[in-house]
């Protein structure tokens, strides 16, 4: 990899890194997740386990809301929490507990 691309690599990488320490001091709200897309750029190709969440989900609760970024009124970019986001899915749940990311 040339150091270009490593630059860009990092600079990205740093920006989440900014983004996920400034979304944990946000507010916890709930978002409808019809509001809500995933991140194209998910490194996580594959969602394992997906039923056996969506089932401690139902039984126990979400004990750490996802976040999101909020992209335009009533639509938001998921930053962390896919499995999760996908579970309640699974569930046919409408809300989901999130902190959301207002820039």
């Amino acid at each position: 990899m040339n150091l270009k691309k490593e630059n860009q690599i990092l600079r990205k990488e740093n920006k989440k890194l900014k983004l996920l320490i400034e979304v944990n001091q946000m507010p916890i709200e709930e978002i409808e997740i019809k509001h809500i897309i995933p991140d194209p750029e998910q490194p996580r190709k594959t969602m394992e386990n997906i039923e056996e969440l969506a089932q401690s989900i139902k039984d126990k609760g979400l004990f750490h809301p996802i976040a999101v970024e909020e992209i335009d009124k009533k639509k938001f970019m998921l930053i962390y929490g896919e499995r999760r986001f996908h579970a309640y899915k699974k569930l046919n749940l409408e809300k989901i507990e999130s902190r959301v990311f207002r820039d």
